[in-house]
């Protein structure tokens, strides 16, 4: 758990946008998700994380949170939505500094898929 906790924390903060972008209500969002993943209200951190994605998604935070759930729903191992998010956050934000990390992410799923694929046909 507290890895999960720590990778997403990185995450997060490794892609903080920085700029008068702080003082809009997405920034006020996604400034309460730093602090909920800080003090391990991670159900909040990804609620307000969601609103950014999906109803602000022209904000500088939308990228980074797009990001952090994509990494948040692989860590739970919810690869369906991990998919999902990374996807759109790769078509969406495709000169974003963590498309790269985004797809290692998404071959790495479909790799483990193609394993036990393998596996469970001998």
């Amino acid at each position: 758990m507290k890895i999960k906790l720590i990778s997403i924390a990185l995450g997060v903060l490794l892609f903080f946008p920085f700029g008068c972008a702080t003082l809009t209500e997405t920034g006020e969002l996604y400034r309460e998700s730093v602090q909920d993943i800080k003090d391990d209200r991670i159900d909040f951190a990804v609620i307000n994380l969601q609103f950014i994605a999906k109803e602000a998604p022209r904000s500088p935070y939308a990228p980074t949170a797009m990001f952090a759930l994509g990494e948040y729903y692989f860590d739970n191992s919810d690869y369906f939505n991990s998919l999902k998010m990374f996807s759109n956050y790769i078509h969406n934000y495709s000169k974003h500094k963590g498309v790269i990390f985004a797809k290692l992410i998404i071959y790495k799923i479909i790799a483990e898929f193609k394993n036990e694929e393998a596996l469970s046909s001998q």
